[in-house]
């Protein structure tokens, strides 16, 4: 087979997926833009990643398809999912399969930043691994304006279930997982994963609002998120699973934090007035945001229990 460079070059010699001149952008539509982000990924290699050709082809796409920011009660985000698979044309992406949507009662997704970057972004880096560039391993990296774990250049409290630390097997004893998780779980374990972290803490006044979990059987891909809810602050927490793709979020600024707790390391960073943490653990990938503090997110992150169910599937 032969090598994408050696076709669509300009009078350069670079391919034309790498052309980023705004210019050419403008004249692109939104299918266009979206296959020359998949070419440009599938050309570029560990060594020679340039993120700035993707943020342009992500900024390209944003003036034409707006990703809303701070979306209110009507743009929820199953709504967005659905403008993001009729734009691509992508089968992979259409192919997403909602198995169960919990619903309690519509709220602002003000923690959805990061997660609607990962649905924008899925159906171009499939592409890319199936290519067989290497843009998925789980070594954390970042730069001013994303996080990613492929390429990218106080006592007071609500006990969701055990004590953190406390001995729990969650196959024996589904009845011990919060609720919130139990379908999550039985579906982990049809794709053979045998562990999962969750939340064994969540601060007082804070209650489950809504749970989602999406299924796309042809790339053995999962997607979970719940919702915690409290006045005018939220906690988003998002639980990744798949072959083939890992997530990217956007970011401020600041450099990420480093933290770790009972053997885990956990990626803490802000966005946009919200406080995050990513982390990658036993083939699923995690990310945590929140409008609360970052100790009080710490907090949380050292309440995560880690289920293990000692090939009890």
């Amino acid at each position: 087979m032969e090598s994408p460079l050696n076709h669509h070059s300009n009078q350069t010699g670079k391919p034309d997926c790498l052309d980023i001149s705004p210019e050419r952008l403008k004249k692109m539509s939104p299918s266009e833009l979206e296959q020359a982000m998949e070419d440009a990924l599938s050309i570029m290699t560990e060594e020679d990643y340039d993120p700035a050709v993707i943020d342009a082809y992500l900024n390209a796409l944003d003036d034409q398809v707006p990703m809303p920011m701070y979306p209110d009660a009507k743009t929820s985000y199953t709504d967005f999912q659905q403008k993001v698979r009729s734009l691509s044309g992508d089968p992979s992406v259409q192919g997403m399969q909602k198995r169960r949507h919990v619903r309690l009662h519509r709220i602002p997704r003000v923690g959805l930043v990061a997660a609607l970057t990962v649905a924008c972004l899925f159906g171009s880096m499939v592409a890319a691994q199936a290519a067989g560039v290497d843009v998925f391993g789980a070594l954390a990296r970042w730069t001013e304006s994303a996080f990613s774990f492929g390429p990218i250049q106080s006592g007071q409290g609500v006990e969701t279930q055990s004590a953190a630390g406390q001995e729990m097997n969650i196959s024996s004893n589904p009845s011990e997982l919060p609720i919130e998780y139990q379908e999550l779980w039985n579906e982990l374990k049809v794709l053979g994963i045998n562990s999962l972290m969750f939340p064994t803490y969540i601060p007082d006044g804070f209650q489950v609002e809504e749970t989602d979990l999406y299924l796309q059987p042809e790339f053995n891909m999962l997607d979970f998120y719940v919702w915690y809810k409290n006045g005018n602050d939220n906690i988003t927490l998002n639980i990744l699973y798949s072959e083939e793709t890992s997530g990217m979020y956007e970011k401020d600024q600041q450099d990420v934090e480093l933290y770790e707790s009972k053997g885990s390391e956990y990626y803490i960073f802000s966005n946009n007035g919200e406080n995050v943490a990513a982390w990658y653990k036993d083939d699923l990938e995690y990310s945590l945001s929140t409008t609360i503090s970052v100790p009080e997110l710490k907090t949380i992150l050292d309440s995560m229990y880690s289920g293990v169910t000692k090939n009890e599937i």
